[in-house]
């Protein structure tokens, strides 16, 4: 988490500008300009603080999921790239794959037809709906859903960023070059956001501090079965 609040932001920001005070300015402009200062960095690598999951249940011919109803995944934004894994029960476990809306339109066949349904083993996303292939049976299986969220904006007075406080400078000079751009003060606005996008390559990840897994990858070989994929 951040230490600077958003009070703290709007009057670090203004004071920086030296256009008068944060009333002057106006807080919405101000909050504009500091949560989209948070969005663009926040969107342009993986932080760990918007990785989440959430479990969801197959029902019995149900082949359609909508996100936020069926699967409650908070503040979804895109599926994470660990994807959906079924965990429940024992003899199903293993990875649900990715497959192409075109290739599930070509293969599923009759949705109607109970002899048809199995254990899912691929999904795709359409819109805001998962769907699964094949269609589930009545054994109810539990997949976790694996997402990235949304980032948190910064609304109320004594609101933290969700990012590590190494981000506070970073937040407050990208609001900064915002605000000059919309001013129309162009060397100052081109100056000070090659100052951010500096500051942004900075930074390390944790990401690229942790270990990586013991092992390689393991591509995709020509004798690798589905069975093989699925249980990965």
């Amino acid at each position: 988490m951040g230490l600077l609040t958003l009070t703290d932001f709007r009057s670090e920001v203004a004071q920086g500008l030296q256009r008068g005070s944060v009333s002057t300015i106006g807080e919405a402009k101000l909050d504009r300009w500091i949560n989209d200062a948070i969005r663009e960095f926040a969107y342009a690598f993986n932080f760990r603080e918007l990785e989440a999951k959430v479990d969801f249940v197959t029902v019995n011919g149900q082949y359609e999921y909508t996100v936020g109803t069926d699967i409650l995944a908070t503040g979804f934004r895109a599926i994470h790239d660990l994807g959906l894994r079924k965990r429940l029960p024992a003899d199903r476990l293993g990875r649900v794959l990715p497959e192409a809306r075109s290739t599930w339109l070509k293969k599923v066949g009759d949705v109607t037809d109970t002899t048809t349904h199995g254990d899912p083993k691929y999904y795709h996303k359409y819109g805001g709906v998962v769907t699964l292939r094949p269609v589930p049976d009545s054994t109810l299986v539990t997949i976790i859903f694996h997402y990235w969220k949304r980032i948190t904006k910064l609304t109320a007075v004594g609101d933290v960023s969700q990012f590590d406080e190494d981000w506070d400078e970073v937040i407050k000079v990208g609001a900064q070059y915002r605000a000059l751009r919309d001013y129309g003060e162009h060397d100052r606005y081109v100056n000070l956001r090659n100052d951010f996008l500096g500051m942004v390559r900075s930074r390390v990840l944790e990401l690229d501090l942790e270990e990586f897994p013991e092992g390689s990858i393991h591509p995709v070989g020509p004798n690798d079965s589905e069975d093989d994929l699925v249980s990965g």
